[in-house]
């Protein structure tokens, strides 16, 4: 959709008041295994951002002096960012004190229901995301029969020729480095709130102020990709083939980054034709939890219809 038709539909809101990011947000699915979040790594005030103490001001890194790691640091800023609030309506009518009381009976009660106390069970919430059902783990605890040969061909090529496990190399298949694709900016594919000059345009740079990570991106997990409509900050690709045709060519497309900022990583790869089909088969299936609604609760304390409780959401869903 593009910018214009959206900001029609929501009308009449200004542009700089909905809450929209100027990148594609990352997924919630094995969070437990980043240390630092965001594509710039911005939140942790551990691992990649040890050294970094001195660009710590600000709205946001100003949290990092807290001394959590990355997913807390975001919850506290998060809860914030979109206007959320654990008020005495939600602690008295909707059973949440008791909850609280249960979870934090050592924090002071000024403190219990702080936005810091509300990362800590948010945190806690996200870190059992965790993808454990998809045929490359039961193949790797012991089931033979959870890939195909096509799907472990596509693993020795991701493992191998193709290179993919030198960035997606934790267990999420995922990595705490930062690397320049030169991919393009949400901008110019529609996104809101967000514009050429836009400081999540530059990556790690946005946070670290080195003109060294310009438009340098935190490696993403890889898991339930089958799932996703857009991939990269931007959301500049729509499909897994466009994303590997892209990495197989190794050519910006990003006016901004040129093809010497690119990542050393980041180089021309020759595959065949049934090799690349081996790859998205991997990546496509190999890689996909089917059961990760069983993290989805069926109802919330406060009664409210979920995951909506809008009017038309209400009805839609049978909650009325």
């Amino acid at each position: 959709m593009e910018s214009l038709e959206v900001l029609s539909i929501l009308a009449p809101y200004t542009e700089d008041a909905l809450d929209a990011q100027g990148v594609r947000p990352l997924t919630v699915l094995n969070v437990a295994y980043m240390t630092n979040t965001l594509w710039s790594g911005l939140f942790g005030a551990h691992d990649v951002n040890e050294g970094t103490e001195d660009v710590w001001v600000g709205t946001l890194p100003e949290v990092n002096h807290r001394g959590f790691v990355g997913l807390e640091s975001q919850n506290i800023e998060g809860v914030k960012l979109h206007r959320m609030s654990v008020n005495q309506h939600v602690l008295n009518d909707y059973g949440y004190r008791d909850l609280f009381d249960t979870a934090f009976p050592d924090l002071e009660v000024h403190e219990r229901y702080s936005d810091q106390a509300i990362s800590f069970a948010l945190g806690a919430y996200l870190r059992t995301l965790l993808t454990t059902k998809a045929p490359f783990q039961k193949w790797l605890k012991g089931d033979r029969n959870a890939l195909t040969s096509t799907q472990k061909e596509g693993a020795l090529l991701f493992f191998g020729k193709a290179r993919c496990y030198k960035c997606h190399n934790s267990p999420a298949l995922s990595g705490m480095n930062f690397h320049a694709l030169g991919t393009k900016d949400l901008y110019l594919q529609g996104g809101v709130n967000t514009g050429p000059d836009d400081a999540r345009n530059l990556g790690r740079a946005m946070f670290t102020k080195d003109p060294n990570d310009n438009y340098r991106f935190k490696v993403p997990q890889l898991y339930n990709l089958k799932d996703y409509v857009t991939f990269f900050h931007g959301s500049s690709k729509s499909s897994l083939e466009e994303v590997l045709d892209f990495k197989i060519k190794a050519q910006s497309e990003n006016e901004r980054v040129t093809q010497e900022h690119l990542s050393t990583l980041f180089q021309p790869l020759e595959l065949t034709g049934s090799e690349k089909l081996a790859i998205l088969d991997f990546l496509e299936n190999g890689l996909h939890d089917a059961e990760v609604s069983r993290f989805v609760p069926s109802a919330v304390p406060s009664g409210l219809c979920f995951p909506n409780n809008d009017a038309q959401s209400k009805s839609d869903l049978g909650c009325d």
